[in-house]
Order: C-alpha cells, then structure tokens, then sequence
C-alpha cells in the first residue's frame, strides 16, 4: 500500500439548511483526502480510478454532513471548513484508511447567496459586532489626558538592508506646545520630520482615540490576520497621563495591529489622515535626511528584533542609528537654515532650507548655463536650453539616478561611472 493524494469537487450543488432557518440553500465545494495507508484493489486497478473514487467516496460523505447540517449549532460558511474536515477524518477511520482531509472552498450559489446573506450571516455578524460592543465596554476604563501618541510600522526583510521603520507621532509638551514627528529607516536612507502643530487640530486625534475606545481595544485579545515575511506590522501606542484620577503619568497602551491594512484597516486609515492633516497643517521645525545608510538598515533590523532597540515610539529611542554611531550628527542639522532665497520641491512643498518640509528631499544643486543663468530644473528657465551633461561649474548629473552636482569620476548617489 502507498499514500495518495484525491482531490474532490462537488460536481451539483448540495443542499442544506440552517439551524433555525426553514429556507433550502445550495452550497459547492472543493477539497482533498491525503490517505497514507488504504485498500488500494478496493478503489481500483490503476491510480486514476483509485483517485476517482475516493473522491465519489468524499462527495458522499459530504453530502451526508451536510443534509443533517441544520442540528449543528454551526455556520457553514464560517466553521464549515473545519467541522467537516474532522468529519471525513472520521469517515476515514471508519472505512479502514488512515490520513488527513481538507476543505479548501465552500461557495453559495449566485442564485441563494443574496437570500443567505440576509438570513443567516449578517444576524451573524450583527450578533457578533454587539457582542464586541460589549467586550469593549467591559473593558474599557477612565483615562486622563493623552500625552503622547504614535502610529509605527515595522516591515522585516529576510536579507540586510530591505528592513524598514517609521514611527509618526504626537506629543503634548507640558511648555503647551504640541509636536508632531515623523522617524523613517528603510533603503538606505534615514528621515527626521518635526512640526510644530494647533491644539485644535491634535485634538482631533484625541477624540479619535477616545470615540473608538482604542484604549480599550488594546487590552482585548484580538485575533488578527496572520502575517508573513513580506508582510508590514503596526502598533498604535498611547500614553496617558493618569494623575488626575489617581493613577500613573505614563499609562501606556499598546493595539497590536498585526499585518498593517488588515484587521484594523478603517482605524489605521483614519490615524493616517489625521496625521497627515496635523503635519500638512503645521509648521516644520526640524528636517533631517542621511543618506546612503546601505545595509545599515538591515543590521539595525536584526538589533531591533533581538530587543535591543525600539523603535515603537517610547521614550529615550527616538535616533537608533545615531546611538549606535553609525551616522554623524551635526548638532545644528535640526535647525532650519534659512538662506532667504525659496525653492519649491518636486513634490510641491516650497522651502527655505537644505531639506524639503513636506518629503525630506534635498534641495536640489543648481547649474550654470550656457548663458550665465543659475537653475536647478532640467531646462534653463532663461533661455530654455536644456541641462548638459557636464555644468558649467564643472559638476554633472549621473544618468542612472540622476543626482547633480557630482564633481568626481563616480557619482555620489549610486557610484555611476561618469560618462565621457
């Protein structure tokens, strides 16, 4: 005796109700058995007829299961995989064959899935959102203020250099002040945003917080989706400040996400427009970008995953690469350096100093004209003739990543060859 593989599909639709339901619905699926030991002469003289007939013998079994359905106190279209994968396990056993079943698809006709739909899974869903609704009452308990507040996003890559991080946060600043960063790591590159903010507009996260009751979210077990390598995984930490009603000055709360637009896709969705409306309202203080980090960035995935840095917005944590000395800090890079002269990045956001406030960009080198005028487009906004290669100033713009300003034999973005 040898092991076989019998995958089945219901050829009609079988029929079946509901407990509590006296409508006749129509149900089609598709599955296997993986049998190791059997009487193969039983089912046939050649493979395929032994394949075959362990799938009528599925088939018929199924149809069985499903004809006393309505006793059980199960949804088929939400345990029925499971359920009936025990049951023809158990089947089986019982016609002397060892092995292992299982349901991959269970589909309701177009003809009756408008009718099941109503009838059975939105009661379904009702009950179960009314059932939450109480779970999060239950465990939902008085706050003081929110005092800080971050939305984080860890993506690990299964080779150095392809991990990446970024945390957006909102502190309320016991000066008043109220200030909204941005922290981002990923392709070899590390951004720094800072904006100062209005009491009306951080306010608005604060009422998110408490209408959605994510506090209390965050002390209920969950079940979310499951997340592979590729995928990205968020957090929503809060901090409260519980003094007013006798309790610690930093409570912490920590929803646990899990792959990032899954299970909390709506609140997710909302915690990113709310952010994006606190920093397209604000005014940019701070503007850090290092480039060029490498596989930097993998090293630092593997530290973070053995516990050694958290980059999930606590506090003391907020530049991991720069206490680990892998990047050079200019104590005055965070200041804006205003130079008087405005420039527009190529995302639209117009500024003052080296770094774009709105992406982070540098501010692009300027060349030199044919005709003495300074630019930094791909055309001379003089005389509309269009950048060389080589500037006037000597530099040029590399033809793989098109960074300008290089000055060397390589170019300083990718190492590109300068072209003769």
């Amino acid at each position: 005796m040898s092991g076989i593989i019998a995958k089945f599909g219901t050829p009609e639709p079988l029929k079946f109700m509901e407990k509590g339901c006296d409508t006749e619905f129509k149900v089609r699926m598709t599955g296997a058995l993986y049998i190791d030991e059997y009487d193969e002469l039983a089912y046939g003289t050649t493979e395929d007829e032994r394949r075959s007939n362990l799938a009528k013998f599925a088939i018929k079994k199924l149809a069985e299961h499903i004809l006393n359905w309505n006793q059980s106190d199960k949804i088929l279209c939400v345990d029925g995989q499971n359920v009936l994968a025990v049951k023809l396990m158990d089947d089986l056993k019982e016609a002397g064959m060892t092995g292992s079943a299982r349901i991959d698809n269970i589909r309701i006709p177009d003809e009756v899935y408008d009718i099941y739909q109503e009838k059975i899974m939105k009661p379904y869903y009702q009950a179960k959102e009314e059932k939450r609704k109480q779970e999060i009452e239950a465990a939902d308990e008085p706050h003081g203020p929110l005092r800080e507040f971050s939305y984080n996003l860890s993506s690990h890559g299964m080779m150095a250099g392809t991990s990446s991080y970024s945390t957006r946060k909102v502190v309320w600043n016991e000066d008043g002040t109220i200030v909204c960063s941005k922290n981002s790591t990923g392709g070899g590159r590390h951004i720094e945003m800072e904006y100062k903010i209005n009491p009306e507009t951080a306010q608005k996260i604060r009422d998110f917080v408490t209408d959605k009751r994510l506090a209390a979210l965050s002390k209920m077990d969950i079940e979310t989706a499951q997340m592979f390598d590729n995928f990205t995984s968020s957090t929503i930490v809060m901090e409260f400040d519980d003094t007013s009603i006798g309790g610690d000055a930093h409570t912490c709360c920590t929803l646990q996400c899990g792959p990032s637009g899954f299970t909390f896709r709506s609140i997710e969705d909302e915690v990113v427009r709310l952010l994006d409306e606190c920093e397209s309202s604000g005014e940019c203080i701070k503007s850090i970008s290092n480039e060029n980090l490498g596989a930097m960035t993998g090293f630092m995935g593997m530290k973070q995953m053995m516990g050694m840095i958290d980059v999930a917005g606590q506090p003391g944590h907020e530049r991991p690469l720069e206490m680990m000395g892998l990047v050079a800090v200019d104590p005055d890079a965070g200041k804006a350096e205003a130079t008087g002269e405005k420039w527009t990045c190529k995302c639209g956001q117009e500024n003052t100093g080296k770094y774009c406030c709105g992406c982070g960009e540098p501010k692009p080198a300027g060349w030199i004209c044919s005709c003495g005028h300074e630019n930094t487009g791909k055309f001379c906004s003089n005389c509309g003739n269009p950048k060389s290669v080589a500037s006037e100033d000597g530099t040029w713009e590399c033809s793989v990543c098109k960074t300008t300003g290089n000055r060397g034999k390589f170019c300083a973005g990718c190492g590109s060859l300068k072209p003769d």
